[in-house]
């Protein structure tokens, strides 16, 4: 299975890992350029791809008809998106034939949208989780791949608890990726009556 990949912070990293593990073959990722007025605490997509031997680009607008026709151009079977800070139109979901798939930090279909770890702390939950969906033009509202909730406790920030996400990101993503190759991975429609944002 070839695949193009979005990809960026831990959750990116850990993705990509997990992909090479199931001897995926990694077309190109595509990721963020470092923002000088943010502080990077966190491992470098791009750094591990390259080390891979795997082509990398940052463009400001993975949507650009220019961009399009890249990845177009490599003839991917998926796109994963792992921790992608932009939203990803219909015309690169439409390219990969088996679908494009995201790993988002929360129990879908609670806490759609951003910074998901961030406000099951600020809302006193006592468990969060990731899930893989298929992606949509609408944020994470696709239907579910794989999941696995993750504990919250007393004394969790958002760092302790994010770092609980990567290590569930790369279990999720052990599950999900040997039956995506095979196609036989589960597809379980959201209950949109639940979804939260």
């Amino acid at each position: 299975m070839k695949a193009v990949v979005l990809a960026y912070h831990d959750m990116g990293c850990a993705g990509i890992e997990a992909l090479l593990r199931h001897g995926v073959e990694l077309a190109a990722v595509f990721t963020h350029k470092d923002d000088p007025r943010e502080n990077v605490w966190f491992g470098s997509v791009a750094e591990l791809a390259a080390s891979h031997g795997i082509p990398v680009y940052a463009p400001e607008d993975i949507n650009h008809p220019i961009w399009v026709e890249r990845i177009k151009g490599l003839k991917p079977d998926v796109i994963f998106s792992f921790y992608y800070r932009n939203m990803v139109k219909q015309p690169v979901l439409d390219i990969p034939k088996k679908g494009c798939f995201n790993l988002h930090g929360s129990y879908l279909p609670k806490y759609r949208g951003r910074c998901p770890v961030n406000w099951v702390l600020v809302n006193g939950e006592k468990e969060t989780g990731v899930t893989l969906h298929y992606m949509t033009v609408k944020p994470d509202d696709g239907d579910i791949v794989a999941q696995q909730k993750v504990p919250i406790t007393d004394d969790d920030t958002a760092h302790t608890l994010f770092k609980k996400m990567v290590a569930a990101g790369g279990k999720v993503l052990d599950e999900a990726v040997p039956a995506l190759i095979k196609g036989t991975a589960k597809r379980i429609a959201q209950d949109n009556s639940k979804a939260s944002y």
